[in-house]
Formats: structure tokens, C-alpha cells, sequence
């Protein structure tokens, strides 16, 4: 049989090089032999096109095989089954390429052997590697080849092998690209992992996630890509770009402080960087426990900017860029105090009276504590404590109608103001009454002695009697305008200018013996004011009537016969 068939493959090839006509519609070719004749087969004219593709010239000519050894004797030639290759090339049965699928079953259908090995005659028919053919668009679960997509791919693939399309090991290439990811050596060797069926870069990294389970690594408008940080080939900490790297004029809190954290891992978790928290901040300041101020729940980074936007920034923001009750952090109470000498930076709640004045006022307080209801600095010092000087309020608010007169009422002219003690009169009484003072003479220094203190001028006349006891008791004592009728303390000539006795007893109303003119003197006879009679013993008259000393030597009082009275 065999021979026939050469017989006539020979002749047919004849006749085409001899260009006859007989294939102009059919060319009819008898087979005979010794045995009982064949039917005849019909051979199509596309022969002549296809007798030159690489399939034919591979089976026909240069393995002498008969066309009927794949081609169904019949009417017409028909595509050969699958299995008519399989039955010669029994080794190359088993494939794994149509559905990565591992037997010829159920590769039937989907890739024919001749879907690579040609037997047309067009120039891409004689390469059985137009793989490109298909998977330049994808293929099922398979991209698109586009990474390599101009390499040959027997290269890398063997589709006859077992297992057919498993690569060749990528390293055997790219030596140094890839050899230290991965937490063993087959994942560091197995580029696959991220780059599969020829996949671009940029698709491989988005893989990164499959085995690298971190939701908050990645952001918009921050860390888009892990390769961002990461090499893509070398994984490895000791690999890992610095944070400097992109973020070079990045400042830091405190950067002038040698003391404080400014390692960008000191606050940020690498691969949650943006959900950076007040929890953060308490790994090192465990202390610090912040209630003012509360923003969506954030309180340290309210007033400490992480990021400032120069160098040596202060620690944290001023008070005054939120609280505009001062013009600047060190402008209140009148610009003697800055914002933390009352408040604590992290508990800014309203300052406890009176101890929020203590480290400043302690000496007032100290007298304040004494004083019963002066305990309380907002109780006299009212208004806004962030603005001008506070000045105490009127004393009359609370002590109305203490001091009659309208020219003491202000307070604090005699009294300390914290303490409510009266002031020394150097201090006080001086202040408005130094003529006064200084007129008193040194026995009356201390107004207090015969002024109480909210009475004013008016002087008790038994106020005297407390010193002058004896005095009193004498002449001139029951005068209507007591003491003060004939002292004046305070007049030009001082307590011991009294005025003259004529100025109440005049000389033509007195009695007796006054009349004379010798007697008008009056200390002549009475040698003090307070005296309750004139010394009129013997004595006193012979001082000026010597001439009667021995007169009536045995009386010793002349006004027993000399009278003064009626």
C-alpha cells in the first residue's frame, strides 16, 4: 500500500513540475497493486498551494509518508484529527497548553496541534513559535504577553516538556535583579510570584498586597506604591529607601532639642503612616494625659504640629492663634503674665481662685487670709483678667456708710488694702493732714488716740480725759466745748497756745478786787488754768505787796478781808 501511495505522490509531483493541466479541477490518482484495486481518491486542487508548506514538506517529502497516513481517503481531504498526530508523535501527546490542561482529551478542540505547526504555506506557517499569534491578547486567566513579547519563546518555554509551559528559571537571565525576596529560596528565586504570564511591572507590584497584608500602607496623594520605599528586587530592611529620601526638607517637632525623637520611625508606623495618632504620642509621654483642646478626638497635635513649616518652630502653637482674649501669649493681665503662669498647658480648664494668684501675689494672699471676706482676688479685682490692670472695686460696694465723711471715702488712703490693717499715720493721715500732724506736737503723734477712725473730725471730749485724767478733774473741766474750748490741738500755735482768759472772763465783769487794774494779770494770782481756785495764800500777795508783809502777821489768807468775790 505503501508503495502505491509513493508511486503516485511521484507522479502527482510530476505532473506539477511539468505544469500539466490535469489539476485543473480534479486530478484523479489510481492506486494499483497486486491486491484487489482501491477506490480511487479525489485529490483537491488546493494541493498545489499547500504542497510547499513546512507540515508537507516535513511528512511528505522528507518522511516519504503517504497522504492517506493523515488525510481520510474519500471524497475530499479533510483537517486531521488530533489524534492522527498523536498516534505518530505519541511522545508529544501529553501537553499542558489548551487550558494548561495535561492530556490530549481535552485538548481536543481548543489548540490543535496545527493551531502552531503549520502546513499552509505562508511564511509564519514554517515557525511553529507564533505563540504571539494568540496571546498578544489574553487568554482566559492568562495576560497578554507584552514583557518579552520580542524574545523567541522556546527561549523560555518548552510546550512539549513535562510540565509544558512552566518557564526556565528567570535568574538563569536576570542574574542580579532578583535574589533576596521572599522569606525562603525557592520565593526568592520564583519571580513568577509577582511576575506572571508576562505581566508589566507596574503588575507585579500591585501583587505586593496578596502576600503583604497591609490595608494602611498604602494612600492616595502619599505611599501609592510599595516600590515607593521598597526596591523591587531586594526587599531586604537593609534595602528600604529612607524616609529622607523623599521627604529632605520634612522638619520635625522640637528639631532643636538634642534630646528629643526625630527619627521618623520614633512616631510613624511605616506601613500605617497616616493613621499617626494621639496614641502615638503616648508611648513616650505616658504622663502627659491632655484634656484641653479635644478636635475630633485629637488633642496633641491640636496645639504640637508634628510638621512645622520651619526650622526650631516652637513646640507648640500659640494660645492666642485659638483664644484671642490677649494679643500675644505674654500680653495678659495687663502684659505682666504670659498665658502658662495660670493656665496648664494641658489642662487650660478656668484657674481655681485664689490659688491661680498665688505664685505671683503670695504676700497679698497672706494678708487676704486674715482678712474675712477678702479671700476672694476676683471678689475686689473685677473685669477681664486677659486685658488692661484690674483695679479694685469701690470698698463702699460692700462697706456702704462706714465713714460719714465724703472726704475718707477712699479706703485705702488709711488701711493696707489686702489686710484691711489702718495705716501708721506717716502713711495715712499724713498723706492729707501733714500740717495737722506736725502742729500736734510730739504728745499727740498717734491720731488714732483721739480720732476714731470712721468718725472723722469729730473728737469725743472724753478723749482728753483718757490721758489727762487729773487735768480734767480741775477747773475748766465742765466747759460746754470741753478740752477743745480752749486747746487747739491742731491750731497754728499748737496744744500749748491757749488762748487769753479775757477772751471769757472780761476784766469789767469780774468782781471785787479785779476791778483794780493792778489786778488785771490774771496768773498773777491764778498760776494755772486748771486749778480750781487763785493761789491766794498769804504768799502770793506779798510777792507784790511786800510792804504789808508784816500786816496781821497771824492771817493766812488775805481775800479774808480783801475780796475778789461779791
Amino acid at each position: 500500500m505503501k508503495r502505491g501511495l509513493k508511486v503516485g505522490l511521484a507522479v502527482a509531483m510530476l505532473a506539477s513540475a511539468a505544469g500539466a493541466g490535469i489539476f485543473a479541477q480534479w486530478a484523479m490518482h489510481t492506486v494499483t497493486e497486486s491486491a484487489p484495486a482501491r477506490p480511487t481518491s479525489k485529490v483537491p486542487a488546493s494541493w498545489r498551494e499547500f504542497r510547499t508548506g513546512r507540515g508537507h514538506v516535513v511528512h511528505v517529502t522528507e518522511q516519504s509518508l503517504a497522504c492517506t497516513e493523515c488525510h481520510s481517503a474519500g471524497e475530499s481531504f479533510h483537517v486531521p484529527n488530533m489524534r492522527v498526530c498523536t498516534g505518530c508523535h505519541e511522545e508529544r501527546a501529553r501537553i499542558q497548553h489548551g487550558l494548561h490542561s495535561n492530556h490530549v482529551d481535552a485538548l481536543l478542540g481548543v489548540a490543535q496541534c496545527t493551531s502552531c505547526h503549520g502546513f499552509n504555506p505562508s511564511p509564519r506557517a514554517a515557525d511553529p513559535w507564533t505563540c504571539i499569534d494568540c496571546h498578544e491578547q489574553p487568554q482566559g486567566e492568562l495576560n497578554a504577553v507584552s514583557v518579552h513579547a520580542d524574545e523567541k519563546c522556546e527561549k523560555c518555554h518548552h510546550p512539549h516538556d513535562t510540565p509544558a509551559i512552566e518557564p526556565m528559571d528567570c535568574v538563569s537571565c536576570h542574574k542580579r535583579e532578583h535574589n533576596v525576596h521572599g522569606r525562603d529560596e525557592q520565593g526568592a528565586k520564583n519571580c513568577l510570584t509577582c511576575h506572571r504570564a508576562h505581566a508589566l511591572g507596574r503588575t507585579a507590584q500591585a501583587r505586593c498586597t496578596e502576600c503583604h497584608d497591609k490595608p494602611d500602607a498604602l494612600f492616595e496623594g502619599g505611599h501609592e506604591s510599595c516600590t515607593g520605599c521598597h526596591k523591587p528586587h531586594g526587599f531586604g530592611v537593609k534595602e528600604v529607601e529612607s524616609c529622607r529620601s523623599c521627604h529632605r526638607s520634612q522638619h520635625v517637632l522640637a528639631e532643636a532639642n538634642p534630646n528629643a525623637q526625630h527619627a521618623c520611625k520614633d512616631c510613624h508606623d511605616p506601613h500605617a503612616v497616616a493613621r499617626t495618632t494621639d496614641a502615638t504620642c503616648k508611648q513616650c509621654h505616658t504622663s502627659t494625659t491632655p484634656k484641653h483642646p479635644n478636635v475630633q478626638g485629637q488633642t496633641c497635635t491640636t496645639c504640637h504640629t508634628p510638621h512645622p513649616s520651619f526650622a526650631n518652630a516652637p513646640p507648640s502653637d500659640a494660645c492666642t492663634s485659638c483664644h484671642r482674649q490677649a494679643e500675644t501669649d505674654h500680653a495678659a493681665h495687663a502684659g505682666r503674665a504670659a498665658c502658662t503662669t495660670c493656665h496648664k498647658p494641658h489642662a487650660f480648664a478656668h484657674p481655681q481662685q485664689p490659688a491661680a494668684c498665688a505664685g505671683c501675689h503670695e504676700p497679698q494672699l497672706t494678708a487676704t487670709a486674715k482678712n474675712a471676706g477678702h479671700d476672694k482676688c476676683l471678689g475686689c479685682h473685677q473685669g477681664d483678667i486677659h486685658g488692661a490692670e484690674l483695679k479694685p472695686i469701690a470698698c463702699a460696694s460692700c462697706h456702704e456708710g462706714v465713714h460719714p465723711r465724703s472726704d475718707h471715702q477712699q479706703c485705702t488712703q488709711c488701711h493696707e488694702p489686702h489686710s484691711g490693717a489702718p495705716l501708721p499715720a506717716a502713711a495715712s493721715c499724713n498723706s492729707c493732714h501733714a500740717g495737722e500732724l506736725q502742729r500736734a506736737g510730739k504728745q499727740h503723734t498717734q491720731c488714732l488716740s483721739c480720732h476714731t477712725p470712721h468718725e472723722g473730725g469729730k473728737t469725743a471730749g472724753t478723749q482728753c480725759v483718757s490721758c489727762h485724767q487729773i487735768t480734767a478733774s480741775q477747773n475748766h473741766a465742765q466747759l460746754s466745748g470741753g478740752c477743745t474750748q480752749c486747746h487747739t490741738i491742731h491750731g497754728h500755735g499748737g496744744v500749748l497756745a491757749t488762748p487769753s482768759c479775757t477772751s471769757c472772763h472780761t476784766p469789767s465783769m469780774l468782781p471785787g478786787l479785779h476791778q483794780n487794774p493792778e489786778h488785771q494779770q490774771c496768773q498773777s494770782c491764778h498760776k494755772h488754768a486748771h486749778d480750781t481756785g487763785p493761789f491766794s495764800q498769804r504768799e502770793t500777795c506779798i510777792e507784790c505787796h511786800r510792804a504789808q508783809k508784816d500786816h496781821v502777821p497771824e492771817a493766812k489768807l488775805c481775800q479774808g478781808c480783801h475780796v475778789f468775790r461779791q
